[in-house]
């Protein structure tokens, strides 16, 4: 009887149990007390609210900044980030850190900060940071700014690619790209094959509302060529005949970075377009890779048009479809 007692008591704590998290998805609840708002409001902008140029400056995420007495009213949210200064006297947010440090002072002054996935909620961040006093919140947040970062945006990516495939998946359409040419991707459901070019190795898709297109050519390569030997200008500007040379990649505001496709190194380049006649225009991204199954060089590009509103969720989901690149082996 004990024995069925205890399997009872480990299925309803478990996990799967709690409450599905609510709320948008790419929304931070900062819970903060009012006395210490105004100190930590700067620096907190600055990691979860960097401008992106779409050509509009986007954050992929929004904070709202909740008061640490209205914690309970949030607790089931996506993203939560509780933060205190404790040398600011205040009767909520000291109360509210103390509640999740353990109780060894020790244990307590080496880790300011820490994350975890489904504490209150399940498909949640929820993270703390807190300080003695300002210059060490402060200290220890710039020298995380990264890793905090990521445990938010690495787990809205997560939750991204499961929505984009959770509906219907071109298999089709992936199956018969792959027999021709030995690649594939994952394709969302509402993608169309625009162009098919074989002559000159390039594959085109799209979809509209908003506008996306994500596009693929490939070429033979010297396998001792090596990135810093692309010249990336060449190779965007020469990338515009496949658009019909309707598309000019803008010089300013670029950005390269390394990245991965798939299992393969690449570069990334981010930047602008617009349209040579028409006056539209957005956020592009370039993944340049070699192929070192097939023995090719490929340049993959992401363009979005979506005027007056959000690009960077559209854009992220064509990164999504194009990380699922992989092929086979000659």
């Amino acid at each position: 009887m004990n024995f069925f007692i205890l399997i009872l008591i480990l299925l309803f704590t478990s996990c799967d149990f709690k409450p599905r998290a609510e709320g948008v998805e790419n929304q931070i609840h900062v819970v903060v007390s009012f006395e210490d708002f105004s100190k930590v409001k700067t620096i907190i902008d600055s990691i979860f609210l960097p401008e992106i140029l779409t050509p509009e400056p986007e954050s992929f995420f929004e904070l709202k900044y909740i008061l640490a007495e209205d914690f309970d009213k949030i607790k089931n949210y996506h993203n939560i980030l509780v933060l205190s200064i404790l040398d600011i006297p205040d009767s909520t947010g000291d109360k509210l850190i103390y509640s999740f440090l353990p109780k060894n002072s020790s244990e307590r002054n080496e880790n300011k900060i820490f994350s975890k996935r489904d504490v209150f909620a399940r498909d949640q961040v929820f993270s703390v940071v807190y300080g003695k006093d300002f210059e060490d919140f402060k200290n220890t947040l710039i020298i995380n700014s990264k890793w905090i970062y990521n445990k938010y945006f690495n787990f809205y990516r997560d939750r991204q690619e499961k929505h984009l495939f959770k509906r219907r998946e071109q298999h089709d359409l992936s199956n018969l790209i792959f027999e021709k040419f030995n690649w594939k991707i994952r394709i969302q459901h509402d993608f169309t094959l625009i162009k098919e070019d074989s002559n000159n190795n390039f594959i085109w898709l799209g979809r509209a509302f908003p506008f996306r297109w994500l596009s693929f050519n490939w070429n033979d390569y010297n396998n001792k060529l090596t990135f810093e030997n692309l010249n990336l200008d060449t190779l965007l500007n020469e990338y515009s005949k496949f658009y019909n040379n309707d598309i000019l990649f803008l010089k300013k505001y670029r950005n390269i970075s390394r990245d991965k496709i798939g299992n393969f190194d690449a570069i990334k380049l981010e930047g602008l377009w617009e349209h040579n006649s028409d006056v539209k225009g957005g956020p592009f991204i370039s993944y340049f890779f070699y192929d070192t199954n097939l023995k090719k060089l490929f340049h993959i590009n992401l363009l979005v048009h979506n005027p007056g509103r959000k690009k960077l969720p559209s854009l992220l989901q064509l990164e999504i479809m194009s990380k699922t690149y992989s092929s086979k082996l000659k």
